[in-house]
C-alpha cells in the first residue's frame, strides 16, 4: 500500500511536466522534453548565480584553512533555503490535500498516509536545497580543487540534510496546523503566520549583501564562534571528508527524523479532523442574502474563494504587498531620493531625464506581474468546476468574474504605488498620469494574460492547492513572460525616448497594451468560454 501512496505522491508532483491538464493525458514525448528544458534553464541560470556568490565566499575561507566553514555554511544556507522552498506548501500537503477524507476513509493506517505525504514535501525541499548544494560544492572545487573524499561525502550527506529540511518543515506546519486547530478563523491565521514568516525572509535577504560583506571581513572571527557549536562545526567536517562526523551526522539526522515521525503520526488523525472538519452548528444555519445580479455574485464567489485560501492569497497576491511596501520606502526616503536625482540628472544626456517618467511606469508593471490571481484561478474550480458549467451562466460572464477579481483587488494597489513614484521623482502631471495609465494598462493586460494561459492549460485533477497556485504551467508563464514583456516595453520605451517626448512614448506603450488586452479579452470571450464549458 505504502508503495501506490508513493507512486501517487510522485505523479502528483511531476503532472505539470508529463500530463496535459485540458486532457488529463500524457504530455506527448517531445512535449515533456521541451517542459523539462524550460525548467532545467530555469534552474541553471538560478544555480549559476548561486554559484558565483560562493565563489568568493569559498576563496575568503578556504586561503584562511576554514573549509570545515564553508561546507557548514552552505549547509545552513541550503537547508533555510529548503525550509522556505517547502515550508509554504507543508501545512497544505498534510493536512489540507483535497483528498484527505477520501483516503482516510479506506482501510489505510494514517501513518502511511503520513509516509506518503512527507515524501513529497521531503522531494520538494531536496530540490530546493539542490539549487545551492550543488553550485556550492562546484564552486569550491573550482577555488579548492578537486577531491574524491570531499565529494563523495558531499553526495552522501545530501539525502541526509533533505531530512532536516523536512524535518523542520514538517515542524512548522504541525505547529501551524496545532494553532490553526484552536483557532476560529484558520484562513486569517495561516495567511498572517505566512505573511510574517515571509517578511522575516525578505528582510533577511534584503540585508543579505551587507550580512555578506561583514562576513567575509572577520570570516575569522566568525569561524571561531561557530565552532563552538558543535553541530555546526561537525556538520562541516563531514562536508570536507571527515567520515566520523559524516556518521554522526548521519546518524542525528536520522534520530531527529524518527522523531519527527513518531510525534506526527501520534496527532496527524486528530489534527486532521481538527484543521479540516466540518463547519460548526452556526454556519450550518441558513441565512439570509440580499438579491444581485449576474455579475455581482460571480464576482462575490471569487471573493469568497480568493479569501479561503491562504496559498491562493499568498502565493498571487504577494505582488501587492511588496509593491506597497516599495512605495512606502519611497515616500519615506523622498527627501534622500529627489536629492540623489539632483545631484545626478544634471549630468545626464536629455533623454535619461526623459526615462525618470518610463521608470515609474515600468518599474510597478514588473510588480504587476507578479500578482497573477487569474493565472489559476480556473484550475482551483479542481472537480467542482461542473457547477459553474451547469448554472445558467454564460462561460464569459463566469471568466469576466475571475479578470474582474485580479482588477478590483491589484488595479488600485498598482495605480496609487505609481502615482506615488512619480510623486517622489516629481513628475510633471500629464507624464505622471500617463505613467499611471500605462500601469493599469498593464496591470489589465496580466488579468487577461494569465487567464488566457489557463484556459490553455488548466489543471483540475490537483489533490493539493499548492500545486495550481505554485507549480502551474498558466502561474509560471503568467510570471516569467509578463517580467519579458515588461522588460521588453521599458526597452521600447527607452529607445523611443531617444526620439520622442516621453509623454508621447508611454501613450504609445498604453495603445500597445490596450490591444493586445482587447484581443486576449475577446479571445477568452469567445474561444475560451468554448473550452471552459468543455473541461
Amino acid at each position: 500500500m505504502l508503495g501506490v501512496l508513493l507512486r501517487k505522491e510522485f505523479a502528483a508532483l511531476t503532472a505539470f511536466l508529463t500530463q496535459n491538464r485540458k486532457t488529463g493525458e500524457r504530455r506527448k514525448d517531445s512535449s515533456i522534453v521541451w517542459m523539462f528544458v524550460l525548467y532545467g534553464v530555469l534552474l541553471v541560470f538560478i544555480g549559476f548565480s548561486v554559484m558565483v556568490t560562493f565563489i568568493g565566499i569559498a576563496d575568503v575561507l578556504t586561503t584562511a584553512s576554514l573549509d570545515w566553514f564553508y561546507f557548514a555554511l552552505l549547509a545552513l544556507v541550503a537547508v533555510l533555503l529548503g525550509v522556505v522552498g517547502s515550508a509554504f506548501s507543508t501545512y497544505t500537503a498534510l493536512y489540507h490535500a483535497k483528498d484527505n477524507e477520501f483516503l482516510l476513509s479506506l482501510p489505510i493506517k494514517p501513518s502511511l498516509l503520513l509516509t506518503a505525504r512527507m515524501t513529497g514535501v521531503y522531494l520538494t525541499g531536496l530540490l530546493f536545497s539542490a539549487v545551492v548544494w550543488i553550485p556550492g560544492i562546484i564552486a569550491y572545487f573550482l577555488i579548492a580543487g578537486f577531491q574524491v573524499p570531499t565529494l563523495l561525502c558531499s553526495l552522501v550527506l545530501f539525502p541526509f540534510l533533505g531530512l532536516i529540511v523536512l524535518a523542520l518543515s514538517c515542524l512548522l506546519g504541525f505547529l501551524v496546523a496545532l494553532l490553526a486547530a484552536r483557532m476560529k478563523n484558520k484562513t486569517l491565521f495561516t495567511m498572517v503566520f505566512s505573511v510574517l514568516f515571509l517578511g522575516a525572509y525578505f528582510w533577511f535577504f534584503s540585508q543579505f549583501s551587507n550580512i555578506l560583506f561583514r562576513f567575509l571581513e572577520q570570516a575569522a572571527d566568525f569561524g571561531a564562534a561557530v565552532r563552538s557549536v558543535y553541530p555546526l562545526y561537525v556538520l562541516g567536517l563531514a562536508g570536507t571528508g571527515d567520515l566520523v562526523s559524516l556518521l554522526v551526522v548521519i546518524a542525528c539526522a536520522c534520530a531527529v527524523f524518527g522523531l519527527l515521525i513518531w510525534i506526527l503520526s501520534a496527532t496527524y488523525f486528530k489534527l486532521l479532523k481538527k484543521t479540516g472538519g466540518t463547519k460548526s452548528k452556526s454556519a450550518r444555519k441558513g441565512r439570509s442574502e440580499r438579491a444581485a445580479s449576474v455579475s455581482k455574485a460571480l464576482i462575490k464567489k471569487e471573493f469568497r474563494r480568493f479569501l479561503a485560501s491562504p496559498a491562493y492569497m499568498l502565493n498571487c497576491g504577494i505582488g501587492l504587498v511588496m509593491i506597497l511596501v516599495l512605495a512606502v520606502l519611497a515616500l519615506w526616503k523622498m527627501p534622500d531620493i529627489r536629492a540623489g536625482l539632483d545631484a545626478i540628472l544634471p549630468a545626464m544626456p536629455a533623454f535619461v531625464q526623459n526615462a525618470l517618467g518610463l521608470l515609474c511606469a515600468i518599474l510597478p508593471c514588473m510588480f504587476a506581474a507578479m500578482v497573477y490571481i487569474s493565472a489559476p484561478s480556473v484550475s482551483l474550480e479542481g472537480k467542482q468546476i461542473w457547477i459553474l458549467q451547469s448554472v445558467p451562466v454564460e462561460a464569459k460572464s463566469v471568466l469576466r468574474a475571475k479578470q474582474s477579481l485580479h482588477l478590483i483587488l491589484a488595479l488600485p494597489v498598482i495605480a496609487l504605488a505609481t502615482a506615488a513614484l512619480c510623486v517622489v521623482v516629481r513628475l510633471e502631471p500629464l507624464t505622471a498620469a500617463l505613467a499611471v495609465l500605462t500601469a493599469a494598462a498593464f496591470c489589465r493586460f496580466i488579468s487577461v494574460f494569465g487567464l488566457f494561459w489557463d484556459l490553455k492549460s488548466p489543471n483540475l485533477s490537483w489533490t493539493s492547492e499548492a500545486v495550481p497556485v505554485k507549480q502551474g504551467l498558466p502561474v509560471t508563464l503568467t510570471l516569467l513572460l509578463g517580467w519579458l514583456i515588461a522588460l521588453i516595453l521599458g526597452g521600447l520605451g527607452f529607445a523611443l525616448g531617444i526620439v520622442l517626448d516621453m509623454r508621447v512614448v508611454l501613450a504609445v506603450i498604453c495603445v500597445i497594451l490596450a490591444i493586445a488586452s482587447h484581443f486576449l479579452g475577446r479571445w477568452i470571450d469567445t474561444r475560451g468560454a468554448r473550452i471552459f464549458q468543455t473541461l
